[in-house]
């Protein structure tokens, strides 16, 4: 199958994107022209306008759009705007999908019409364009894409608005159009700039924000794996059971694959998977099983896909489906494609655009089995989100006849929320289901779509509805899709409270409802294969959906999918698996696969994992005995859990860490209102995430003020300042939530809810828990059991644990107990301020801030526990060269002062001792340009350092929140000065402009050398010291006019 790649993609998705612009713009006025909105039509329109402008109100009626029934005035023309957008522009589209595939045959001449023939015939019949032209002549063949009576198609544009579409679909390129996905990204791209705005408003979403927010182009691989592995597994166990030599004796799953494909035309069942029965030695055998309980023949498979889009599985399960019955029964493409309408293949959809979409990819790939555009059995694809009309109309539609009376009125009540449910709706063996009523019904409603404008729309929409009801009714042996992922936090309290009633258990996910959903439209041993979020197989708040699936149907396949599943999805957004089972209660005896593509980086990876690599086998009944009834995708080691030895708490919630938090050295001296907060950190470390201090106020300030106004409005969730104060003061292990779940030991400081800290409940045992949890051992367990890319705090302990192992590696490792708090990062509130002795590329800049006066909490605080050669170090630092009074250092150096350069070098001269030297000190500057700049520069003296790169490299080292600040004129040989902010005050503002830069520029005016820059920057920072205009919390000092600077001030 041939599929668009990046570059295609991306100028479809930007034409479409393009398209939806001008076809709004175009559909907004052609809405005026005609008047829709108005109370009366306009006495310019014509009667087939007027009529039209009938039809239209009507029908915006039937898209939900508000209608004033006492002043039978629209009131809004949304829905109505939209559709008639959609339609204009997807008619060209779907024109130019049969133009490009010679699927646009002359009614007389009988053979396909191309581009120019097209607008050639066009004008040759008067019409405004080539497109009105397909509209008629593909009709009888696609009723369900070009309805007759569509009044959306009838709808002019202006010239200027259907020429800027016409381009835009004659510009694309014809690869697009033979392309077998480009029809599933159409409507993707379509809805994405609504997705993207319904997404960053943040609110609940509802019947009108569903569809964009939940819409999700699946994967070809997901596709087929799923159908591969259950229509194939299918397949595979009638031609296994009819040949056994070849399950004894095939040498691999390819062999199989080939065998079980041979007579079917383009099937090649790439990702039908399979293993060998007992320990690994026996026959061959699907890995999904056989499906026992499905009919014998292909022709007794029912299919659904409850949530169709654009037609995905629909497309896919009509080919295998179609080519099955070819081999099965001698069929002809034709007669294959007739049947598979026919008999086999039924999709359901909320959105009534994805069903025109859905219906026309069915029918391309028809047509392609068929060899031609041959008259088909209609799609049978219904909109089941469609909103119903009002009761009393609904009823009237029955005109005399009380008993369909009765029944229309059923159908509304049963479909009243069914924009909002959609597939989710359960219709049951009820009177307006009743075959002979159903028959009198659309014998009545086909009467009426001749009738009066507003009663015709009535008809049509409610035969929709008795369409969907008759779907929803049954039951099928195979249900495919790719479920809508919403969360039960941002769900409509309508949806949220439905799901709650109907399906209790799965009322965490509008996912897991619809899997709860599609079980209960399966047949007894019937199957169900999804793309679902990979969270409910393991966290807590799915535990009695999983308790419910697990006792009431047999798992088939489990695969994690993970993170970059989707090709046009970046980074770590959605986590998916794909998941089978069987509508049938499982014995002692189920087994079921894993397949773990969770660690393959992109979509052509995770393909390869599903493809070929290992399958773990898994007994059913033992998903019972893992922690809260996880499903594992490999089996979960046994054991003692951790939980026996240890708790886990979870960090401190301020609900604004913009507000309260800040990185240490922004504040200077923590005092009483602030206080020291431990993070997660980046990879496993002894100590680390100790760069951050909170607005504690002792637990009595505006934090927690915040929390106690929050408590009292009603529905907020507050937030938490005191969460996980059950570990402060006491010993354990940090532990990160996210991706590797790396870890350092955490010391009894308020920590943050990126980090868990996992406490023994024996101090003794710290050794042990923290050598456990600092391998990989760890990791692996926890994502054993858990595959969410943040996981809870609780399933750190739910995990087996060696107590004795790792006891004997503790002793070994640390006979001394373990480390005390030390780090030599200067980023680190425990750090001990020795420039020797940080880590390399940092020597530099925690010199320069030395001499800058600033001093490290470890370094002032006494009460806080260090390890002893923290201590030492510290004392060690304190003998070092002082520092500034005002926390000034220029250049040059002023009056007696050593220029800066060599300040530091007796610095670093007096921290190194013997060890100093030239070359130690050309091997820090490279080290700095290293860590800091990822380069070498040409210059590598201290005097090019300062001035070049040190507060450029600062900004980096401190994560952009500089403490020192260089002011510097710009020029190579100018003025240039460090400032330390803390001390940054009137008396240092004056120093710097009066006594430091009036010395540098009378000095160059003695040497001769010209000093405007200088005189320049003096009189910037003159004026804002007369000003008052200096800011040390905002990082900036203000110049009275900055236009009269010409050179830069680096602050």
């Amino acid at each position: 199958m041939s599929t668009l790649d990046r570059a295609l993609r991306r100028r479809l998705e930007t034409t479409i994107r393009e398209a939806r612009d001008v076809a709004e713009k175009a559909a907004a006025d052609a809405i005026r022209r005609l008047g829709v909105a108005d109370d009366a039509a306009p006495t310019y329109l014509s009667e087939e306008q007027k009529a039209l402008r009938v039809r239209l109100r009507a029908h915006a009626r039937t898209l939900g759009d508000r209608w004033d029934g006492a002043q039978k005035r629209l009131l809004t023309t949304v829905q109505l705007q939209e559709a008639v957008a959609y339609e204009a522009w997807h008619r060209m589209l779907f024109g130019r999908f049969l133009v490009e595939r010679d699927l646009l045959i002359h009614p007389e001449m009988g053979v396909a019409i191309g581009p120019d023939e097209l607008r050639e015939l066009a004008q040759e019949e008067g019409l405004p364009d080539e497109w009105a032209l397909v509209e008629r002549l593909a009709a009888p063949a696609l009723p369900a894409v070009f309805r007759p009576d569509d009044p959306l198609l009838a709808v002019p544009l202006a010239p200027e608005f259907a020429k800027g579409l016409r381009a835009l679909v004659v510009g694309l390129p014809v690869q697009v159009f033979a392309a077998e996905d480009s029809l599933g990204w159409t409507y993707q791209f379509w809805r994405a700039a609504e997705k993207d705005a319904v997404n960053r408003a943040g609110g609940k979403i509802g019947a009108a924000d569903l569809p964009a927010v939940t819409q999700l182009f699946t994967e070809p691989y997901m596709v087929k794996f799923l159908l591969h592995n259950t229509l194939g597994a299918w397949w595979a166990g009638k031609v296994l059971a009819g040949n056994p030599d070849l399950a004894r004796d095939a040498a691999d799953e390819q062999a199989l694959r080939d065998a079980c494909s041979h007579g079917l035309e383009g099937v090649a069942w790439e990702f039908l998977r399979f293993v060998k029965d007992g320990d690994g030695t026996g026959p061959w055998r699907p890995a999904a099983g056989t499906f026992p309980g499905w009919p014998r023949p292909t022709a007794e498979i029912t299919f659904l896909d409850p949530c169709a889009g654009s037609g995905h599985f629909l497309v896919e399960a009509f080919g295998l489906l179609a080519a099955l019955r070819r081999a099965e029964e001698g069929l002809s493409g034709e007669e294959a494609a007739r049947a598979v309408l026919r008999d086999n293949l039924h999709g359901l959809e909320i959105d009534g655009r994805c069903v025109q979409i859905a219906a026309f990819n069915v029918a391309l790939a028809a047509w392609r089995m068929a060899g031609g555009p041959v008259p088909l059995p209609q799609p049978q694809i219904a909109w089941v989100g469609a909103q119903p009309s009002p009761r009393v109309e609904m009823a009237a539609l029955a005109g005399g006849d009380a008993s369909l009376r009765q029944a229309l009125e059923a159908l509304h009540d049963q479909f009243a929320q069914a924009p909002l449910l959609g597939s989710l709706l359960e219709v049951g063996a009820r009177d307006l289901l009743d075959a002979d009523l159903r028959e009198r019904g659309e014998a009545a409603l086909a009467l009426l779509r001749s009738a009066e404008p507003e009663r015709a729309e009535g008809a049509v929409a409610a035969r929709g509805l008795l369409d969907a009801a008759g779907l929803l009714a049954r039951q099928y042996v195979l249900l495919a899709t790719n479920v809508p992922f919403l969360g039960r936090g941002r769900q409509h309290p309508t949806l949220a409270d439905f799901i709650s009633s109907r399906m209790p258990d799965a009322k965490a996910d509008l996912a897991t409802a619809m899997v709860q959903r599609m079980r209960r439209l399966a047949t007894a041993h019937g199957a169900v294969a999804s793309v679902t979020p990979q969270n409910w197989l393991f966290i807590s708040a799915y535990k009695a959906f999983r308790e419910g699936l697990l006792g009431r149907a047999s798992l088939s396949i489990v695969a994690g999918i993970g993170p970059r599943g989707f090709e046009t999805i970046s980074g770590e957004v959605v986590n998916t698996a794909l998941v089978i089972f069987r509508n049938s209660v499982p014995d002692a005896g189920t087994v079921f696969v894993g397949v773990d593509a969770n660690k393959a980086r992109d979509v052509q990876q995770k393909a390869e994992v599903l493809h070929a690599a290992k399958i773990h086998v898994q007994r059913q009944a033992a998903q019972k005995a893992n922690p809260d009834l996880r499903i594992a995708i490999q089996e979960v080691a046994g054991g003692t859990l951790l939980s026996k030895y240890a708790q886990s708490f979870w960090g401190q919630g301020t609900g604004d860490t913009q507000r309260f938090y800040r990185s240490y050295w922004e504040v200077g001296f923590l005092g009483k209102k602030w206080a020291y907060v431990q993070s997660s950190v980046d990879e496993t470390q002894v100590y680390g995430g100790c760069s951050q201090c909170v607005l504690w106020e002792n637990g009595q300030g505006t934090l927690d003020n915040l929390a106690k106004e929050l408590r009292l409005i009603e529905g907020h969730s507050g937030i938490r300042p005191t969460r996980g104060s059950e570990a402060w003061r006491k010993f354990g292990v940090a532990a990160s939530l996210m991706n590797k779940l790396p870890v350092s030991i955490y010391h009894g400081h308020i920590f943050d809810a990126n980090a868990a800290a996992i406490i023994p409940n024996n101090p003794d045992d710290l050794g042990a828990i923290w050598c456990f949890c600092s391998s990989n051992e760890f990791h692996d367990a926890v994502r054993a059991i858990d595959k969410k890319m943040n996981v809870m705090n609780h399933t750190l302990l739910k995990v087996p644990f060696d107590f004795e192992y790792w006891k004997s590696i503790a002793d070994e490792r640390y006979p001394d107990g373990v480390p005390e708090p030390y780090s030599d990062e200067p980023t680190q509130w425990l750090f001990h301020g020795h420039p020797a002795h940080t880590i390399p590329g940092t020597e530099l800049h925690v010199a320069l801030a030395r001499l800058a006066g600033f001093r490290w909490p470890a370094e002032i605080d006494t009460d806080m526990r260090l390890a002893p050669l923290a201590r030492e170090r510290a004392t060690a630092a304190a003998a070092l060269a002082g520092a500034d009074a005002n926390g000034l250092l220029t250049l040059h150096g002023a009056g007696t002062d050593k220029p800066l350069a060599d300040q530091l070098r007796d610095l670093l001269a007096c921290a190194y001792d013997e060890a100093w030297s030239n070359t130690r000190e050309l091997a820090l500057i490279r080290a700095a340009d290293a860590l800091l700049d990822k380069k070498e520069f040409k210059d590598a003296t201290l005097e090019g350092w300062l001035r070049d790169r040190a507060f450029r490299q600062h900004c980096v080292l401190f994560y952009q929140r500089p403490f020192l600040w260089q002011v510097w004129d710009g020029g190579k040989g100018g003025f240039s000065a460090f400032l330390h902010y803390h001390r940054l005050n009137r008396a240092a503002l004056e120093k710097l402009t009066y006594t430091l830069l009036g010395d540098w520029t009378a000095r160059m005016k003695a040497e001769g050398r010209a000093a405007e820059e200088g005189w320049a920057l003096q009189l910037g920072l003159s004026g804002s010291l007369c000003l008052g205009r200096y800011d040390a919390a905002e990082g900036a000092i203000a110049c009275r006019d900055a236009n009269s600077l010409p050179s830069r001030m680096s602050c």
